[in-house]
């Protein structure tokens, strides 16, 4: 696992192996440790894009309910004052 971790990965990531790798234990113990960090690092990450998919949706929801109250509020008085325009001509 250690050697898996490249220039690729943050920042973030590249400290907590660091850190870890200069602990005085045991290889093992800093391969489980590192793949723990950056198991729940993964999650993290993964929580945190789905959280910011929610979010779009639920803006783009937003929008959507914005267009339908102009649809059902705002264009029938609209149309009912042009009718109204019509008729006076």
């Amino acid at each position: 696992m250690i050697n898996n971790i490249n220039s690729h990965q943050p920042s973030r990531l590249q400290a907590a192996r660091n850190k870890i790798l200069s602990s005085g234990e045991s290889p093992n113990t800093k391969n489980t440790e590192i793949e723990g960090f950056f198991l729940e690092q993964h999650e993290w990450d993964k929580f945190q894009e789905l959280r910011e998919r929610l979010q779009k949706i639920k803006e783009s929801r937003e929008k959507l309910d914005e267009m339908k109250n102009f649809y059902t509020l705002i264009m029938p008085g609209i149309f009912q004052m042009v009718y109204k325009i019509y008729l006076r001509s």
